[in-house]
């Protein structure tokens, strides 16, 4: 457990990105001694910033070390790509045959354009996000349609045919 919960501390950030017109915060507490929770900042390019919760199905070291592929798989695709929707579906790709069975991965992925000032959404089978707009008091939740990562689906293109962002 030991090992585990310095591999989760390494892949959570330290430090928090700065973003023209943009306050980045978190806060995270595990549920447990060691959760397979999981959020990252990704630079897209300079003036886009890609962020990512997530939460794998195991616990532990196999969890810990899934997270840690679907770390490196993030920040190799997103490089550029300002679909969120194409982002996961690459890092699907790039996992699904290195995944043990049984296990998976929810995430969801946020593209934020500081100079559009648009974001870009998808999600792999993660609950959905909160978005409080305070000028007008509301909240809207974020719930696009998508897979986990990591399941064997029957057709090869269904993750991909299945997921979709939104703006």
């Amino acid at each position: 457990m030991q090992v585990a919960q310095e591999i989760q501390q390494t892949l959570l950030p330290s430090e928090f990105p700065e973003l023209d017109g943009y306050e980045l915060a978190s806060y995270y507490a595990a549920a447990k001694e060691v959760g397979g929770d999981y959020f990252d900042f990704v630079e897209v390019d300079q003036d886009t910033l890609g962020i990512v919760v997530g939460d794998v199905s195991g616990k532990g070291v196999p969890g810990s070390l899934v997270m840690t592929m679907i770390r490196t798989a993030l920040r190799t695709e997103a490089r550029g790509l300002k679909d969120a929707a194409e982002v996961l579906a690459k890092v699907n790709d790039f996992v699904i045959n290195d995944i043990k069975k049984g296990m998976f991965v929810t995430l969801f992925y946020v593209i934020i354009d500081s100079r559009k000032r648009k974001l870009n959404y998808a999600s792999a089978g993660h609950n959905p996000m909160i978005l409080y707009r305070g000028s007008s008091n509301k909240t809207y939740y974020l719930n696009p349609r998508g897979f986990p990562i990591g399941i064997s689906l029957p057709d090869k293109e269904l993750f991909r045919k299945s997921i979709e962002s939104d703006t």
